[in-house]
C-alpha cells in the first residue's frame, strides 16, 4: 500500500500493485466493515488512475 488515508468520514487507499479488476470488492469489503465511504485507487503501469468507490 503507498498511501493510507483514514478519517471519521472516508478512508482512501492507493497502489500501483493492485488489479483494477478487484479494487472495487475490496472497496465495497473496507465500506462494510468500518461503515464509511471508501475510495481505492489503482495505478497501472503508464501512471494512470483507475478510481472505484464505495458509499
Amino acid at each position: 500500500m503507498s498511501r493510507l488515508t483514514a478519517c471519521s468520514n472516508v478512508t482512501v487507499l492507493a497502489s500501483a500493485d493492485w488489479h483494477e479488476g478487484v479494487i472495487g470488492i475490496v472497496a465495497s469489503k473496507i465500506a462494510e466493515r468500518y461503515f464509511q465511504p471508501t475510495m481505492l485507487v489503482s495505478i497501472n503501469e503508464e501512471g494512470f488512475p483507475a478510481f472505484t468507490c464505495w458509499i
